[in-house]
């Protein structure tokens, strides 16, 4: 799993709107992530979800599009477009705050380095993700080019990674 909640579920979880499980606070920057309630992290994934605005999240998902085909290797070019499509359409209607970290009780990371990390590795995949074609121009060979274009993991978000204990729900 990614170090950022916004990145990781950006493409995974349901179509649930998590904007009416109530008032969204604002928290700390020193607040360690191992203490957050369920409710802070919904907060702080609320937060770092407004970071996915609408050209930034079709180039994420464009990279889940991409992916799929080379999943379920599709054996012609139209098919190929058909599972990318799926694939993306399924991440654009993803809620990112469906599924929330859970961080172990020994993390020493703090909800500031979660949001640089969050918004270094969504900048990383951002430019890194433009190069990958869209589905209606991928074939079933588009995954040859999806293992030419990485991003570059942020430094900052290697601490948070052994800080991971799992996900839990983001909706009631």
């Amino acid at each position: 799993m990614l170090a950022t909640a916004v990145v990781a579920a950006a493409c995974g979880g349901e179509a649930v709107d998590n904007t009416a499980d109530g008032p969204q606070e604002t928290v700390a920057g020193e607040a360690s992530l191992s203490d957050l309630s369920r409710d802070q992290k919904l907060s702080v994934c609320q937060e770092l979800a407004e970071l996915l605005d609408q050209d930034t999240r079709a180039v994420v998902c464009r990279h889940n599009g991409i992916s799929a085909i080379g999943e379920q290797l599709p054996s012609t070019d139209d098919l190929a477009r058909g599972v990318c499509e799926e694939a993306y359409q399924d991440c654009l209607d993803a809620d990112p705050c469906a599924e929330l970290p859970v961080f172990s009780k020994d993390c020493p990371v703090d909800v500031a380095q979660y949001r640089r990390c969050a918004a270094e590795d969504l900048e990383s995949r951002f430019q890194a993700y433009q190069e990958l074609p869209l589905c209606s121009e991928a074939t079933k060979d588009a995954p040859s080019m999806y293992f030419r274009v990485a991003a570059t993991y942020p430094d900052i978000c290697w601490p948070i990674v052994p800080c991971y204990d799992g996900v839990e729900s983001g909706t009631d």
